[in-house]
């Protein structure tokens, strides 16, 4: 993985602009991570994937990230800041591949849900919990007969969804905040692709409007302005402040 040139930064975000959240992340990393292919990236669990986002934060626009969050219970709105690479350290991120379990007589085997999952739970319509593992479990065996996800009782799904989570903890980051006005304590998820996309939204907007400043002042090209970096560029804008 490498940091994106402003150049670079554009093109993810024409490329991705109109795409659904899974697509996009998918399309962000493409670009960020030349030595994988597309395939590759679709395959990795959730987990994984939104690790690769938490590094393309890093190393774009930096460790330290400042998020809000609104208070459930009284509306104050709350500031809380984490360190990525602390959050990275402090677990580790589950692999790809087949895995089994067993709940109640029913030996499952399944893998944990990636962006195929995820795309395939939208195109069959509302996505829940019992479609998502309709994707992701390959056999269950009961004591008599096999039998599909539909067939097992809910307190084997509910079981199965548990254990997928647990085992895949980047999938579903969570803050926890407790509120300065009136002390509630509650969990805040953390969506990393609706962070970095805001963030990279925010930072293209502000690279276009240097450029529309610059062509205007000097008559210089967009891909000119662009292959300047951010110090030149920024000497230049005093020029014309």
């Amino acid at each position: 993985m490498h940091a994106l040139t402003p150049t670079g930064l554009l093109k993810v975000w024409e490329q991705g602009e109109g795409q659904h959240p899974i697509d996009r992340a998918l399309t962000l990393l493409a670009v960020a991570c030349p030595e994988k292919n597309l395939s590759d990236l679709a395959h990795l669990n959730i987990g994984q994937r939104d690790t690769l986002l938490f590094r393309f934060r890093q190393l774009n626009f930096g460790s330290r990230m400042d998020s809000y969050a609104e208070c459930p219970k009284c509306g104050a709105e709350l500031e809380s800041s984490m360190d990525i690479e602390k959050l990275l350290s402090s677990q580790t991120s589950a692999d790809a591949g087949e895995r089994s379990a067993a709940f109640d007589g029913f030996v499952i085997r399944y893998h944990l849900p990636n962006s195929i999952d995820l795309a395939e739970c939208f195109k069959s319509g509302i996505p829940s919990s019992l479609s998502l593992l309709e994707n992701c479990v390959s056999g269950v065996t009961g004591e008599v007969e096999s039998k599909s996800v539909r067939e097992l009782p809910q307190e084997v799904t509910s079981s199965l969804v548990s254990l997928m989570s647990e085992q895949d903890p980047f999938s579903d980051v969570k803050i926890s905040m407790q509120c300065n006005q009136c002390g509630h304590q509650f969990s805040a998820l953390l969506d990393i692709l609706s962070f970095v996309w805001k963030e990279l939204t925010q930072k293209v907007g502000r690279l276009l409007q240097e450029v529309y400043i610059l062509a205007v002042n000097f008559g210089w090209s967009e891909r000119d302005i662009l292959s300047m970096n951010s110090s030149r560029r920024k000497i230049y804008l005093d020029m014309v402040a």
